[in-house]
């Protein structure tokens, strides 16, 4: 959540009091971000600057403790091409992060919730309306 949706879903949780654990890929601006919240929000707020496309990143923000309640998934990327000039590599960077992202995140909030029986959590996933209506250019 540095910025742009993620950023405003963290705000209005806190603004909801909930308490946050923050991912992206950039430190500084996720620390900003975090820092924001903290100043304006009576909440406690965690940063976990990984990707979390790769087992390490994964491991990271399993590291976090805590008792999660609601997964967001917003992490997205952008790789604006036609198909016809599009590289596979325009192509995989989509999946991974849109995908395997998010089922890195996903898999083990469902393993939370199965073994400690917990009842009242929440999967809020994130998508474009470029994935449900099309737009020329973003064919991944």
């Amino acid at each position: 959540p540095s910025k742009g949706v993620g950023r405003g879903c963290a705000i209005a949780l806190a603004e909801a009091g909930v308490d946050l654990v923050l991912n992206a890929r950039g430190a500084e601006v996720l620390e900003k971000t975090a820092e924001d919240i903290r100043s304006r929000y009576n909440v406690h707020v965690e940063t976990v600057a990984c990707d979390i496309t790769t087992e390490e990143g994964r491991e990271k923000v399993l590291a976090v403790s805590g008792t999660p309640d609601i997964l967001v998934n917003n992490a997205g990327v952008l790789r604006d091409r036609t198909l016809y000039n599009m590289e596979e590599s325009d192509w995989d960077v989509i999946m991974e992060v849109h995908l395997k992202g998010h089922y890195n995140c996903t898999r083990p909030f469902v393993r939370y919730i199965r073994d400690n029986n917990v009842l009242n959590c929440r999967i809020l996933n994130m998508s474009s309306v470029s994935g449900l209506f099309g737009n020329f250019g973003q064919v991944n």
